[in-house]
C-alpha cells in the first residue's frame, strides 16, 4: 500500500518509537497459533517452546504403507506423489 507506513525507508510523522512490522517474525507466530489450535500445541513456561501432541497412528498399518511406499519408488512409478499423499493426509502436491 501506497502511503501506509510500512515501508522500511519510510519517514516517521510523530511516533518515532513505532518500528515497521517484521514479517517473518509475524508470519512465525502465525503458523505457531494455526499449529497449537490444529495440533493441540501447549505453551511451557519459556515461550519460545511449545509441546506438541503425538499423532496417533495404527503402527501395522504405517510400516505397510512404508513398504508400498518403497516398492513404488523402486519401480519408479511416475505419479509418486499420489502414494506419498495417501499416507500423509496433510501433503498437497503442487499442480504442474
Amino acid at each position: 500500500m501506497i502511503g501506509a507506513g510500512f515501508s522500511k525507508n519510510a519517514q516517521s510523522k510523530g511516533m518515532a518509537s513505532m518500528q515497521p512490522p517484521n514479517w517473518s517474525e509475524l508470519a512465525e507466530k502465525m503458523y505457531e497459533e494455526l499449529l497449537m489450535n490444529e495440533e493441540g500445541l501447549k505453551e511451557t513456561a519459556n515461550k519460545m517452546i511449545f509441546i506438541g501432541k503425538p499423532i496417533e497412528f495404527d503402527e501395522e498399518v504405517f510400516r505397510s504403507q512404508l513398504v508400498e511406499l518403497e516398492r513404488e519408488a523402486m519401480d519408479e512409478t511416475s505419479d509418486i506423489r499420489a502414494a506419498v499423499e495417501k499416507i500423509v493426509t496433510t501433503y498437497h502436491p503442487a499442480e504442474e
